[in-house]
């Protein structure tokens, strides 16, 4: 079930990021630049993981990390069906350049971020999702 359960979370995501060539981001070595209005979803890789399980308990990181995920792939979903733009990224640097030329530089290295969603409607700055209630921060956001 596990296995299954990955396996149709990575097709989600594969499907839905809708990139290709659209001119909605920058993905340079270190930053991911966002110009466009769209959700960006984070899943920790390399050493974001490795601080995350060495900050949690090691026994339950495995659960823990699996319903992540899970929330991930259900949001995807989610997004997807309301037609939002999404970039899945392990990147740990994202620049969301809004219309007015201003620039929200967020750092997910920093303690605070594990797996996270984040809307951004290229106006306004991007909105932190509760990633078990996607629903109410697509409404905060304002982006359909």
């Amino acid at each position: 079930m596990t296995r299954l359960l990955f396996f149709i979370s990575i097709i989600v995501m594969c499907a839905s990021c809708g990139s290709g060539g659209s001119g909605n981001f920058k993905d340079s070595t270190t930053t991911l630049i966002i110009t466009d209005t769209c959700a960006v979803i984070f899943h920790p890789a390399g050493d974001k993981l490795t601080y995350l399980k060495n900050t949690f308990n090691k026994n339950s990181f495995a659960a823990m990390e699996q319903s992540n995920n899970a929330a991930l792939v259900a949001d995807s979903a989610y997004l997807a069906k309301l037609g939002v733009k999404i970039i899945s990224t392990s990147k740990l640097k994202l620049k969301f350049h809004k219309k007015n030329g201003e620039d929200v530089d967020i750092n997910l290295m920093h303690e605070k971020y594990a797996w996270e969603v984040f809307l951004f409607d290229s106006y306004n700055d991007p909105v932190k999702a509760d990633i078990t209630d996607i629903e109410t921060a697509v409404q905060e956001a304002g982006i359909r």
